[in-house]
């Protein structure tokens, strides 16, 4: 053999350190363009998630707009509610007081009129004893 050629083993280092970094530069190649890849999708993403973002800040805003006039009108409520409780309270007194005088009222017109009764019977009675007299 030639001792200026090569030997077969040792051209085989050679080349396994050559596919080797050829491996390595392909690996960075796609890792790179991969990098760019999201990079791109990302940068077109973003403004959709901006606006998201900003689609669900105004969700919340009226979210509580809406439970802020929700409390108002429950309070609203609430007093009118108050107030009609209130009104109630006064009738059923003045029911109450208005029952207790018609009650009296009636009492009196009772007793008067066995007053009345009592009073009509006994000159009738004396009237039937004179007449049992007269006889």
């Amino acid at each position: 053999m030639d001792p200026s050629l090569p030997s077969p083993s040792a051209s085989r280092p050679l080349l396994s350190w050559l596919a080797l970094g050829l491996v390595a530069i392909l690996a960075a190649g796609g890792a790179f363009w991969l990098n760019q890849k999201i990079d791109s999708v990302q940068a077109a993403a973003a403004p959709r998630q901006e606006s998201v973002i900003n689609e669900t800040q105004q969700a919340i805003a009226s979210v509580k707009q809406a439970i802020a006039e929700i409390k108002t009108a429950q309070q609203n409520l609430g007093e009118q509610v108050s107030q009609l409780q209130r009104a109630v309270a006064m009738n059923q007194g003045e029911r109450k007081l208005l029952s207790d005088q018609l009650g009296a009222v009636s009492s009196r017109i009772d007793a008067l009129a066995s007053s009345s009764a009592e009073a009509g019977s006994a000159p009738q009675q004396q009237s039937q004893s004179t007449n049992r007299r007269r006889r």
